[in-house]
């Protein structure tokens, strides 16, 4: 336990809020350990891997505005744990060694801690802004995620041909204008996963149908993560209404 936790001592130091007995590092031995008992054991070389991707992300926000300032402090504790709490929801739904579409990715959260901790798990990100999309390819290539393909333009056209498994859109401006676009990938079998509120309400003309039976199922998840306050807002999985719910 001790060294897992000394492995990220290093992301500050003992004048800052998250320095010893503050709040990152009791959360990110939370999510290992919630992780470890779902049988996903995360090793030094991929809590390496978390732990440069959050430098990575501090270096180049001088630059480019990858998280806000007050969110800078609290990568680790805020994004790298939200991101992972996804882990065992792709694991649920079998695809944690499918092809994850992720939209509006930024500073690449959730993408790329999903990608560390599931090897087998492939990736498209995609970014709207060519300074964001040349960060996630310095961090892909720096952290040797082979796995990860960067395509940077405008949604859904960037992504034409992209056959999704699994769909995520964490931090899209405009929730009530993408989710809509992403019902062609629901109906051909993706799952989508949703944490900017009830999509029913933030998107209802995607779930307004008339004379026919509803095209998409709605679940509210909630797990240990939930419980324990480490997956930040709610979860809605969106499901073609035809999907066996696992």
């Amino acid at each position: 336990m001790w060294l897992k936790l000394q492995h990220f001592r290093c992301f500050w130091s003992p004048s800052e809020p998250g320095a010893d007995g503050g709040v990152g590092l009791p959360r990110i031995q939370a999510a290992i350990d919630l992780l470890r008992a779902g049988g996903v054991v995360l090793g030094e070389a991929a809590l390496g891997r978390l732990r440069d991707h959050v430098g990575l992300v501090e270096e180049w926000n001088r630059v480019v505005s990858l998280v806000s300032a007050s969110d800078l402090p609290h990568l680790l504790d805020r994004h790298t744990v939200d991101s992972l709490s996804l882990v065992p929801v792709l694991l649920r739904e079998g695809v944690g060694e499918g092809l994850l579409l992720d939209v509006g990715s930024g500073g690449g959260f959730p993408a790329i801690p999903l990608l560390i901790a599931l090897p087998g798990l492939r990736a498209v990100l995609v970014e709207r802004s060519e300074r964001k999309a040349g960060f996630l390819r310095k961090a892909v290539a720096a952290l040797g995620l082979t796995g990860a393909e960067v395509r940077s333009g405008e949604f859904p056209k960037v992504a034409e041909g992209v056959r999704a498994d699994v769909i995520t859109a964490r931090a899209i401006e405009r929730p009530d204008k993408v989710l809509p676009t992403l019902g062609e990938w629901v109906k051909s079998g993706a799952v989508l996963l949703c944490q900017a509120g009830d999509p029913r309400s933030v998107a209802p003309k995607m779930f307004h149908v008339e004379h026919s039976a509803p095209m998409f199922h709605v679940e509210h998840f909630e797990d240990s993560w939930t419980a324990t306050a480490l997956r930040r807002g709610t979860l809605h999985i969106i499901r073609a209404s035809g999907q066996i719910t696992p």
